[in-house]
């Protein structure tokens, strides 16, 4: 197929994934590293199978650096050259068991490399820190070994999967492998394989690293993206989605490898690769190989043609196999029916009988094949692809300029007691205790029914970002938070285990019981800069806590099965008496904490907002865990059952955390996405007064990419699951927070709608009279703010995660808007979210704007009239009048428009969007807009109105021409036209009325 056309780099990182393991990266000089050549490189083996010791010293050719291992000469089942194998074995977490290589890549000729390679496992357990696990890593170099990247197989399934044991397959070979993109600036790289702190055994055979070159592209007239099921890792296999059992098994048709479903309704799905409207027909062929199936079920192959809104125009039956037979081909040609946009090749097996195995897919476009010759870089696959490498640069900046149009956290409107003619030095920020009234969050002592809402507007820290390096780091961060209008942080992983330096746990204890001092004293430090600039925090107690062997203190054989929980204990946190007794510990550590600006305890700080008792894990999640032999025996036993161990755990929590740790800000049990009336019995038990909800938006794969937005379907997918939990809630006198919200970004760092969600969901929050809510989600890079999308800045920035908010210009140029919006009184703001598809406006006292995923919308919304630029997929314009004065009389407005960000360099796998071919790099660039305006303003008429653009600083920009200004007396409007087309980016702009 083609480099960068058909395997995505490594998947995104929602949970922790590689993330500890790239933090504690040792990336000391090897030996071979000690020239720069841009001759073409020199490839390493085309297969290495660990056989040769040509200098005699016991350690395979080209290896170093090499722990707990044994090669073994033995195994007449290994699928390499030979019976030898490579195997590292662990019977403790933390073992530095692997061996290194080092590879010559030079990026000016090596566009990309396929690796392979062959794998057994063997009782895989966790390691202690998040991200140990067993495969193969890649540490890519630049200049000066500085690190450009880092490259992931891994061989024990999903990193996604919060279950024990992901690997499915233990004691069969399995071969990973996969396309990855070699960053620009890469020289060398150290390849490690091993179990890399995971425990268990886990051999290799059969490496193969092959270059491919830079340029040109390689392209294919297959429209199947891995016809024959190479590229994967395990039984995840890259372009295909794989459902109910349905697997990627060795050996396949003359090939390593074929998909294999042998379990009732189990599936397998596949997109074709690029868009079909100049498609006819098409020619599908594929081996198959049945064993069993029987003549009344057997497995169905059907293609489904789509419209350009995903809706189905067309299916057809490709074929329905029953029976037994050996390899065989069949082949099918179809007629597309007119309107076909995008199809989805499905296969189904019906029953429970027999099994097939299926391998080397071939869709053909007819009458002439190369018609449908595609790469990652084609139209059909991504008509952005080459133009989105012209759009603006983004310009990223350490500080907001204090008192700027863009510093919100000296914004009138934000501090009424003041002088709306003076920008507001920053505040020093007493901040005074929050406590539940009538089902919302308030502020002060004694406060009753009349006392005033205190809407809190947040983000979540992802990972170690609660543990800034510095001083200088934690007051930076501090000061930007504050400056984005932000008023709220969520510490959403106090237990984590993310490595030295990176974790509040003490990292080199055989337990979890101690906390690390000069971690707890960066944490500190960091909360006392929020809290000088008036913001407050939130805390999840149970999270992604990684159990060790001294947490059992002696108790035989649950030391071993509590180190196999899941991260955080899953579901064992409403039932299990040891994992209840650490977090105890754990919580009575912490809250002994104190800030050094005021010597008082977390326990008793004003700062603290509330406390989840765990952070997305309840009783409630056991039908995940129907397979661990921990939870068998109460999986089945339903809700009722499951309501009354959690409210028996929540009721013993509240009690030791008032009574022993003495904790006074209010309590919330789990931050979840259930909706049953039966888990909402568990969270408002007497002694919790907040319900912290949690939404995660996710689309179909096989959903059309333009209409993944809550523009689409933000009644069903918002407002209804929202609104639903919060009124039970207040019906108990209960606080509601959305505590936690994000969309999943398919691979990809970031969705061309994350903009538009951001505002949708701040209006209907602050429409629904919410008392908070918090998005995730702030991370160490890139800093500065927009530098570069997570993982492809280099230095320490290895780590690729989606849904970050300070790599977003769209998203973190909004915040001030979004929080100015969501502050105002419940009732004074409306949106029209979910009247009409594929747009909508919010309007509130003093912001409103427009978030549009259809092009060139015209909209009315206060006294604005808006024209939106006529090509843009995704823009959203948000007007505030920062003085805080109501829209129409105001004299200092902010503009921000936002279409859609790239990484130089990204593209895409196909046209569905749902696999990333190359993740890019920066700068960051902006979508060139044009919006037109009018203001229906009698003060903006009796005056003189200028319209400045503003630098990413807040400082007015002198090398943009300021758009020329029309004024109307008759008509009372003024009126002018932006423009975001000039090299560097400018999203924001200053209306003044003079």
């Amino acid at each position: 197929m083609t480099r960068r056309g058909w395997s995505p780099t490594t998947r995104q990182l929602i949970g922790g994934g590689w993330l500890a393991l790239v933090l504690g990266l040792g990336l000391a000089p090897a030996p071979w590293c000690c020239h720069r050549s841009h001759a073409q490189p020199t490839p390493p083996p085309l297969r290495d199978d660990f056989q040769t010791d040509a200098d005699g010293d016991g350690i395979p050719d080209g290896w170093f650096n090499i722990r707990d291992w044994q090669l073994r000469r033995d195994d007449p089942g290994a699928p390499g050259s030979g019976p030898g194998v490579l195997r590292f074995e662990a019977d403790q977490p933390g073992r530095p068991s692997r061996a290194h290589r080092g590879l010559e890549i030079p990026w000016r000729h090596v566009g990309a490399i396929e690796v392979a390679v062959w794998v057994r496992t063997q009782t895989i357990g966790p390691g202690e820190r998040e991200g140990q696990r067993p495969g193969l890593v890649i540490d890519l170099l630049g200049d000066d070994l500085v690190a450009t990247g880092v490259l992931v197989l891994e061989a024990d399934g999903d990193p996604d999967s919060e279950a024990t044991s992901r690997n499915n397959s233990d004691g069969e070979w399995v071969k990973l492998a996969q396309v990855f993109p070699i960053p620009v600036g890469t020289n060398e790289a150290i390849l490690a394989l091993g179990l890399h702190g995971a425990t268990g055994q886990i051999d290799f055979d059969g490496l193969t690293i092959v270059f491919q070159p830079r340029q040109p592209l390689i392209s294919s007239s297959n429209l199947v993206r891995n016809p024959g099921f190479e590229w994967g890792c395990g039984s995840w296999v890259h372009g295909w989605s794989l459902e109910q059992g349905a697997r990627r098994v060795h050996p396949g048709w003359r090939s390593d490898s074929a998909l294999e479903l042998s379990s009732s309704r189990s599936r397998a799905s596949c997109g074709l690769a690029i868009t079909l409207d100049q498609v006819r027909s098409v020619e599908i062929r594929f081996m198959a190989k049945a064993t069993g199936l029987r003549a009344r079920g057997g497995v169905v192959i059907r293609l489904f043609s789509l419209d350009r809104a995903g809706g189905i125009v067309g299916e057809s039956l490709l074929a329905q196999l029953t029976g037994s037979f050996d390899w065989k081909p069949v082949v099918k040609l179809v007629s597309l029916p007119a309107g076909t946009h995008r199809a989805v090749l499905q296969i189904d097996k019906l029953d429970s009988f027999g099994s097939i195995r299926l391998d080397d897919f071939q869709i053909l476009t007819q009458p002439d094949p190369s018609a449908g010759t595609w790469s990652v870089e084609t139209p059909s696959v991504d008509a952005d692809a080459l133009t989105a490498d012209t759009w603006p640069v983004y310009q990223p900046v350490d500080r907001i300029v204090p008192g700027s149009p863009l510093d919100a956290s000296r914004w009138p409107l934000n501090r009424p007691d003041s002088d709306p003619a003076e920008a507001v030095p920053a505040a020093s920020a007493t901040l005074r205790p929050l406590k539940v009234v009538a089902g919302r969050l308030v502020e002060g002592g004694e406060a009753d029914e009349s006392t005033l809402p205190r809407p809190l507007f947040g983000l979540s820290l992802i990972g170690p970002t609660m543990l800034p390096e510095d001083a200088e780091q934690a007051e930076r961060w501090a000061d930007r938070l504050a400056a984005s209008g932000v008023d709220l942080v969520r510490v959403s992983d106090p237990d984590g285990a993310f490595g030295p330096g990176s974790s509040l746990i003490d990292p080199f204890r055989d337990d979890t019981r101690v906390l690390d001092l000069e971690s707890s004293d960066r944490f500190t430090r960091f909360l006392d800069a929020l809290a000088s600039r008036g913001l407050r925090w939130t805390i999840d107690l149970q999270s992604r806590r990684r159990f060790r062997v001294g947490d059992a203190q002696g108790r035989g054989e649950d030391a071993v099965a509590l180190r196999d929980l899941p991260p955080g204990g899953g579901p064992a946190v409403g039932f299990d008496p040891i994992v209840g007794e650490l977090a105890r510990e754990f919580a009575a550590g912490l809250f002994r904490l104190s800030r050094s600006a005021n010597s008082v305890t977390l326990a008793n700080d004003p700062g603290l907002a509330w406390v989840a008792l765990a952070g997305d894990h309840s009783a409630f999640d056991l039908e995940r865990y129907r397979d661990d032999p921990r939870f068998r025996n109460r999986a089945a036993r339903g809700s009722a059952f499951w309501k009354r161990w959690e409210s028996a755990a929540w009721s013993e929590w509240v009690r030791v955390l008032r009574s022993q740790v003495g904790l006074r800000s209010p309590l919330a049990g789990a931050s979840h996405p259930q909706r049953s009336t039966e888990f909402l019995d568990a969270q408002t038990i007497d002694g919790l007064e907040v319900v912290d909800d949690r939404l995660l938006l996710g689309d179909p794969r096989f959903s059309a990419p333009e209409r993944r937005g809550l523009a689409w379907d933000g009644e069903s997918r918002l407002i209804a699951p929202t609104r639903s939990k919060r009124l039970k809630a207040e019906e108990r006198g209960r606080a509601y927070v959305l505590g936690h919200w994000a969309r999943g970004g398919w691979g990809a760092w970031a969705n061309d709608a994350d903009s538009l969600d951001l505002m949708a969901v701040t209006a209907v929050g602050a429409s629904e009279g919410w008392s908070a809510v918090i998005r995730r989600g702030l991370f160490r890079h890139p800093d500065p703010w927009g530098a570069s999308a997570p993982g492809t800045g280099g230095g320490s920035d290895l780590v690729r995660l989606s849904g970050v908010v300070n790599a977003h210009p769209g998203l973190f140029g909004l915040l001030p808007h979004a929080s100015a919006l969501f502050r105002h009184r419940e009732g004074s703001v409306t949106h029209t979210l979910g009247r009409e598809p594929g747009w909508f406006v919010f309007e509130g006292p003093t912001t409103v704007g427009v978030a549009s995923q259809v092009p060139g919308r015209l909209a009315t919304v206060g006294p604005f009239s808006v024209r939106l630029d006529p090509r843009s997929p995704a823009q959203t314009i948000a007007v505030t009048a920062w003085d805080g004065r109501g829209l129409s009389e105001s004299r200092r407005l902010l503009i921000t428009a936002v279409g859609r960000v790239r990484p130089t360099g990204f593209r895409w796998a196909d046209c569905w969007k749902t696999e990333v071919a190359d993740p890019g790099r920066p700068p960051l660039r902006i979508e060139p807009l044009t919006i037109g305006l009018i203001w229906r303003s009698p003060t903006a008429t009796q005056g003189q109105v200028r319209v400045l653009p503003l630098d990413e600083a807040g400082r007015p920009r002198a090398s943009s021409k300021p758009p020329q200004v029309v004024t109307d007396p008759n008509r009372g409007e003024v009126a002018w036209t932006l423009t975001n087309d000039q090299a560097i980016a400018t999203l924001h702009w200053e209306v003044v009325v003079e």
